[in-house]
């Protein structure tokens, strides 16, 4: 009787006879392999990179923890809507980067000036008034000439004013005090009109 390898005596393959020895080099294509039949036992490690990878594959879900930093970002990719609330903080501001299109309209207060940042040409001609300086500042009053070299004062008092008779006051009259209005010049003091 004659013997057989691999195949029966009318010519058919034996089932299992065909292993890896006798497949000839780049004989299993695509044609070859069931759907769905390759999975990460068969892979070569490093075998599946970036052009064998179908557009939008790599979501989240594929992504380690703390995997992704400054280098996988495109310039620019990052964007408002991407920054987290109060992420940016003083660190991550270069020096000298922030201008006044940068300022919230009213969100300088005097908490945020810094000692004597207020000079002569940071205030506005004719933006101090009376009402601005402090009742303890002795103020020279309205004048006229060069020097202030003549001191002036209103005709009529229109409110009401008390001496506390620790001091002296001078008016150029005549002087007219108004309806309902009245100067009460304590012990102490005196109110001289000339």
């Amino acid at each position: 009787m004659n013997s057989y390898i691999g195949f029966s005596p009318v010519g058919v393959l034996v089932d299992d006879a065909v292993d890896s020895d006798h497949l000839s080099a780049d004989a299993v294509d695509g044609t070859k392999i069931a759907d769905d039949a390759i999975d990460s036992e068969h892979y070569t490690d490093g075998s599946i990179d970036s052009a064998h990878l179908s557009a939008d594959s790599v979501d989240g879900t594929k992504i380690a923890d703390d995997a992704i930093d400054s280098e996988h970002y495109t310039d620019g990719s990052i964007d408002l809507a991407h920054l987290s609330a109060d992420s940016v903080d003083g660190t991550k501001i270069a020096d000298d980067a922030i201008d006044s299109e940068h300022y919230t309209d009213g969100s300088i207060d005097s908490a945020h000036l810094s000692a004597d940042a207020v000079t002569t040409t940071k205030i506005l001609d004719g933006a101090v008034t009376a009402a601005k300086i402090n009742s303890a500042v002795a103020l020279g009053g309205p004048s006229l000439g060069v020097d202030s070299i003549i001191r002036t004062n209103a005709k009529t008092i229109s409110t009401n004013i008390t001496f506390a008779g620790t001091e002296n006051g001078m008016t150029a009259g005549p002087i007219t005090i108004a309806n309902n209005c009245s100067v009460v010049v304590t012990n102490g003091s005196s109110w001289t009109i000339v």
